[in-house]
């Protein structure tokens, strides 16, 4: 299931990963990640849907990144949004990694995209943050 999981060497697989905006076509693929990552316990519950994934990037109220390794396997995700009562800050969150690509440098290269796509949206400022129990994307966000 993981694409990761399934090659003798992860490092390729993110070698070789493509980071792009999210497709329409990549939203089950997102859905599927976010389950392996969060179980069901990811707060904002439309990642776990891919009509309503779709439905938030058609009307911009979310912007998706996905990292796709070989056959466009969704390995990596991270959306803009904005920052709730504060609609001239994008808020970087939603980040997820498959387990087995982790430590590889692929939440930044996320990040890092995600950040490019802001520019020249109506956003003034950027923030994200990290949960506690999130030792994976508290150490993304330390490096970027």
């Amino acid at each position: 299931m993981q694409a990761c999981a399934q090659q003798t060497n992860p490092v390729l697989i993110v070698a070789e990963a493509e980071v792009r905006r999210m497709q329409p076509e990549d939203a089950p693929g997102v859905a599927r990640l976010m389950q392996d990552v969060y179980g069901n316990t990811y707060p904002k519950k439309y990642v776990y849907d891919p009509a309503q994934l779709r439905e938030k990037n058609a009307k911009g109220e979310v912007s998706s990144v996905v990292a796709a390794g070989p056959k466009g396997t969704v390995i990596g995700y991270a959306a803009l949004s904005a920052y709730y009562g504060y609609p001239e800050i994008g808020l970087l969150g939603s980040m997820a990694v498959t387990p087995s690509c982790r430590g590889q440098g692929l939440g930044g290269m996320i990040l890092r995209h995600l950040i490019a796509c802001s520019e020249g949206t109506k956003f003034r400022a950027l923030t994200g943050g990290a949960f506690t129990a999130h030792p994976h994307s508290q150490r993304a966000m330390e490096h970027e």
